[in-house]
């Protein structure tokens, strides 16, 4: 699989993954919800994405992952703590990671965020 870039020529070898830690805990201490976003694609250019390219650019209906996902997924979580998406940050998760194994389970056993 190629890197979901426009003309990249490299493979596709990492997803980014989306962490929003809870508001008021210190990053190293607070349960962050954990989101793998976006389309699969090479180091460079997966290491390139940021909070705002993931949170911030509105869908086709004009909402964006700020407005819409993070509450949801903190409502399910059950967690009494907002998200703090002021303090989310953006790492780069390899798709032959035990993680990303982890997801593609998931999503085959129909789970849906």
């Amino acid at each position: 699989m190629k890197c979901a870039e426009t003309d990249c020529p490299h493979a596709a070898t990492h997803v980014p993954q989306l962490f929003v830690p809870a508001m008021g805990w210190p990053q190293e201490e607070a349960r962050a919800i954990k989101m793998i976003l976006g389309a699969p694609m090479c180091r460079r250019h997966c290491e390139r994405f940021t909070v705002a390219d993931l949170m911030d650019v509105p869908n086709e209906t004009g909402a964006t992952l700020r407005d819409t996902l993070i509450p949801a997924v903190a409502r399910m979580s059950g967690s009494p703590i907002p998200p703090d998406c002021d303090r989310a940050w953006v790492t780069p998760l390899r798709m032959n990671s035990d993680a990303y194994r982890e997801f593609e389970r998931a999503q085959r056993a129909g789970w849906r965020p």
